[in-house]
């Protein structure tokens, strides 16, 4: 499914299709190639933001949704470590857990590392990788492991999709199945969703219900 940008660039913030005026009365630029965008508001097609009297350079979606994971992160008073596993996820050896945010630096040189983010509470750190497309680096992660040092990665592209508004609401899925996590099980909680990204896979991300910990990720598309 292709994803449409959702965000521009207006002023060196981040700001949604909906929050602009149309055309090119909303004053955005790609946040990639900087090129001016207009705001596509129309009653047929999904709102979106579009190169102006350019070709799309490629990189708008990737930077925008990379810069929004960063800001929303950074704003942050708590942040919820996953839940750990062990053997193809058959045994469960750590809770997921709610930490105090102390701390936030964004791209800050730490040795010969330049991590997206570092949450720091309690004297540690928690380094944060933001992916859209581009994974990290081989070389990146053996500094990483080297230095062994804690490391999440956020793949943000399969929390968005291609329409203007969700119409779901929270009855669509089965009452309390899915608090605190940040996905649902196809088969057990989710009543099939047209406008669910599947893939294929065993799990499906869906703007309806990110009533729980990635919310805070991206809360600004629900």
């Amino acid at each position: 499914m292709e994803i449409k940008l959702p965000y521009g660039l207006k002023d060196g913030e981040i700001v949604t299709i909906n929050d602009v005026a149309s055309g090119l009365a909303c004053g955005c630029v790609c946040p990639a190639c900087k090129k001016a965008l207009v705001a596509r508001k129309g009653k047929i097609k999904v709102h979106h933001f579009a190169h102006y009297q350019a070709d799309d350079c490629g990189g708008g979606l990737e930077t925008a949704l990379h810069l929004m994971a960063k800001e929303v992160i950074a704003q942050s008073e708590t942040f919820t470590t996953p839940e750990v596993y062990i053997l193809k996820n058959r045994y469960r050896i750590k809770d997921a857990t709610e930490i105090q945010i102390e701390r936030v630096t964004l791209e800050s040189r730490m040795g010969e590392l330049i991590p997206d983010i570092v949450i720091e509470t309690n004297g540690k750190k928690l380094l944060i990788e933001i992916v859209v497309t581009n994974r990290v680096s081989n070389s990146k992660w053996q500094r990483i492991q080297s230095e062994n040092l804690p490391t999440l990665v956020f793949y943000v592209k399969k929390l968005f999709l291609d329409v203007e508004d969700c119409p779901l609401e929270k009855q669509f899925w089965k009452a309390g199945r899915n608090q605190g996590r940040p996905h649902a099980k196809i088969k057990e909680d989710c009543r099939k969703c047209p406008y669910c990204i599947e893939e294929n896979l065993s799990k499906v991300f869906c703007v309806a219900y990110l009533k729980n910990d990635l919310r805070k990720l991206i809360p600004k598309l629900v």
